[in-house]
């Protein structure tokens, strides 16, 4: 297997993943890495802790490869968000949250006055994937606009002087 290591490296496939990195600049990449499985037609892309990935820019990285993105395998995570266009009102984040929690689970609805409001997925139902959110919305004035996935920021390490005292050292 190919190893894409050092800034602007190039090998095939992990590049081309790599590349849907976005990174903003080498030194502070978006992108930690990438694993493609050509057997299955699928790329895990790793994004750096705190950090957002959101599939226009996948999109847009692709668009002068031979990749694609098959947005009706796309999986969807916890702490996903969509980004869902045609709400006016809250009434309108009420019906954009009764239709999504039926197919990814407990959904939080961001109504804002933009051109696309933010549902944030709070635990995706286990396969759930985008096909079936774009499939909750037909027939209504909603439609996805985007999807972003942001990694989950670990918890500092303790040090040992960090102690409150209560285990007496132990």
């Amino acid at each position: 297997a190919a190893k894409a290591s050092g800034c602007g490296s190039s090998c095939g496939s992990a590049t081309a993943a790599k590349t849907a990195a976005a990174k903003d600049d080498c030194c502070d990449p978006l992108v930690l890495g990438a694993s493609v499985n050509a057997e299955r037609g699928e790329a895990l892309v790793r994004v750096a802790p705190g950090r957002t990935l959101r599939l226009s820019q996948i999109r847009k990285a692709f668009e002068n490869t031979d990749f694609s993105v098959d947005t009706k395998r796309l999986r969807l995570a916890s702490d996903s968000t969509l980004y869902v266009g045609g709400m006016s009102c809250g009434g309108c984040a009420s019906g954009v949250k009764g239709a999504l929690d039926k197919v990814a689970g407990p959904v939080q609805v961001s109504f804002e006055s933009t051109e696309a409001s933010p549902v944030r997925l709070a635990s995706a139902k286990s396969g759930t994937v985008l096909a079936d959110a774009v499939k909750a919305m037909e027939g209504s004035q909603y439609t996805i606009q985007d999807l972003a996935w942001t990694a989950p920021t670990p918890e500092p390490e303790k040090k040992a002087d960090d102690c409150c005292g209560e285990c007496q050292g132990s």
